[in-house]
Parts: structure tokens; C-alpha cells; sequence
């Protein structure tokens, strides 16, 4: 299904334009502004050209097959007892001549709004990855020893408190992507997250030492935390390396909302993982949520 989608299909454009940082960039943000409105390609066409041929975000078909195939083989055994909220599913393909984003942490994302510290990917290779191909998932081997650990949650939790202060809320007193949008302090609530994102930045980051690459073999599912630092090896075959990567969330009650669509309008946020009972239900997430968790320290 994602081979046959074209690499224009790609969404940076959307991560990019959609930013609510973006509202204190000045000449930049209006830059983008024109840009959403006649040509978003421009936007990807660096991370096409230089890192991915095709990058595709959105919530497919396949995500509930491949989970529910992932639950019957054993998937809620390494699980908690707290559900988790399927956000979205992404596929990644590139050639040997592309670089990658070198190493870094996936932090707080606007479009998707509802991300946690303790983020749960399915990252899945679509081929075998060892020494010889490349390609291997690199990523930090203690990440729970390092200072950035304990701060991931509490930063969402400020920008909440932030947005509740500036009454950035929707009718049921929750803080929403659209009700920050639609809210006259928006511009206040985006410089607050702004200055969050560079205190975070300032944090120490592990070494090199301490990162560790992972070999698999193809439709190998590993269990990966985006918010730990991580990078990909440079892939060293002629065929494309592909990822096919499912995002997850545990329901904390962290003062945000999830929305139900998300990037290009792509509706997210419609399953939940029972880890107890190893379950996957559809949901419809504006009406019926599953209880909100408290966030442990």
C-alpha cells in the first residue's frame, strides 16, 4: 500500500507549517504562512532529496491488522497496565545516498499534540539490518541514568498549566490544539513553548559511548521510546531500506487533550491498546476516552 503511494504524499510540509513555534518566528512564520497556501512541497523537499525518498505520516488500513497480529503474538506480555492510545502510523524509505538527521530526541509535537515522555513505538524493518547492510537503529542504551529522563513529562505539564493560565481551553475546560489556535493569547502560549523547547535543549546529551546499535531481522518489532536520543546508520545496499513505525502514547493525564485528526486533516488517535487484557478497540477519542492515568513521578 505505501510503495504505491507517490513521494509527494510525503508530510514535512505539514510538520513544518503547522508549528505553533512558528508564531513567534517573525518573517519566517509569514514566509510559511504564503507557503501553505500555494506550494507545501517546497517545504520537504530537502528532507526528500536529502533523507528519505518517501516519509509518509498518516493512520492506514494497516495499523490495526498489524497490531492486532502483534497482540496475538505476544505483544501485551512487555506491556503495562496502562492503556495506550494509537496516534498514527509511519512509513520511511530512502537509497544508500541519503544522509539522516545525525542524533537527536523527538520531542513535543504540536500536530500530534498528545505525545507523552513516555512514548511507545512498533518500529518494524522491512528487511534484515546487521554491521554488514547499515541502516540499524543506533540509540541510547540507559536513557533512565540520564538528566533528560525526568524532565520529558513535566515540560508537557508546564505548557498545559501555560495554556489553562491563558485560558486557552475548549467548552469542556480541557486545553485542545484548536482551542491554543483559536485563542486571541496564542501568540504568549507560543513564545511559553518556545522557551520550553530551548530550556529542554540546553539539558545534557549522552555520548556517543553509551548509544547502542540494534541488529533485526525483517518484521522484527522493536519496542522503541522516541524521546530517547537515537539515529539510523548510513545504509550501505543498493535495494531501499523501508520502516514501517506505529506511534503510541500512554494515557497520562498530562492537562492536554488528544485531538481526533492531525498534519493534513488525517484522522489519529482512533485505538487503544489494553495491555492488561490484550486488547485493541476502536475509539472515537472527542467521546469516549478511556480514563485519564496520573502521571507517575
Amino acid at each position: 500500500m505505501y510503495r504505491r503511494m507517490p513521494a509527494s504524499d510525503s508530510n514535512w510540509s505539514f510538520f513544518e507549517l503547522n508549528s505553533l513555534a512558528n508564531e513567534v518566528q517573525g518573517w519566517r512564520g509569514t514566509a510559511r504562512q504564503l507557503v501553505r497556501n500555494w506550494a507545501p512541497w517546497l517545504v520537504h523537499f530537502r528532507v526528500r532529496k536529502t533523507i528519505y525518498d518517501k516519509s509518509i505520516y498518516g493512520s492506514s488500513d494497516a495499523l490495526p491488522i498489524v497490531l492486532r497480529e502483534c497482540l496475538s503474538q505476544g505483544l501485551a506480555g512487555y506491556l503495562g497496565d496502562i492503556p495506550l492510545l494509537v496516534g498514527h502510523d509511519i512509513y520511511l524509505e530512502h537509497d544508500r545516498h541519503k544522509s539522516t538527521f545525525g542524533f537527536h530526541e523527538d520531542g513535543f509535537g504540536w500536530d500530534i499534540f498528545f505525545q507523552t515522555g513516555d512514548d511507545l513505538s512498533l518500529y518494524i524493518p522491512l528487511q534484515d539490518l546487521t554491521e554488514g547492510t547499515g541502516g540499524r537503529l543506533v540509540v541510547e542504551r540507559h536513557a533512565n541514568k540520564s538528566v533528560r529522563y525526568g524532565e520529558r513529562n513535566e515540560m508537557m505539564r508546564r505548557f498545559a498549566a501555560y495554556c489553562r493560565e491563558h485560558e486557552a481551553v475548549d467548552h469542556r475546560g480541557l486545553v485542545t490544539r484548536e482551542a491554543v489556535q483559536e485563542s486571541p493569547n496564542r501568540h504568549i502560549i507560543a513564545r511559553e513553548l518556545v522557551r520550553l523547547i530551548r530550556q529542554r535543549g540546553s539539558l545534557p546529551t549522552p555520548s556517543a559511548e553509551v548509544m547502542h546499535p540494534i541488529d533485526a531481522v525483517e518484521g522484527e518489532v522493536i519496542l522503541f521510546n522516541n524521546k530517547c536520543f537515537h539515529n539510523v546508520e548510513a545504509w550501505n545496499l543498493d535495494a531501499h531500506r523501508a520502516i514501517y513505525i506505529v506511534r503510541c502514547f500512554p494515557v497520562y493525564d498530562l492537562g492536554l487533550a488528544p485531538p481526533s485528526t492531525f498534519l493534513n486533516d488525517i484522522p489519529c488517535n482512533r485505538f487503544v491498546i489494553d495491555g492488561c487484557r490484550g486488547t485493541l478497540r476502536a475509539i472515537n477519542c472527542d467521546m469516549d476516552m478511556p480514563h485519564f492515568v496520573p502521571v507517575p513521578h
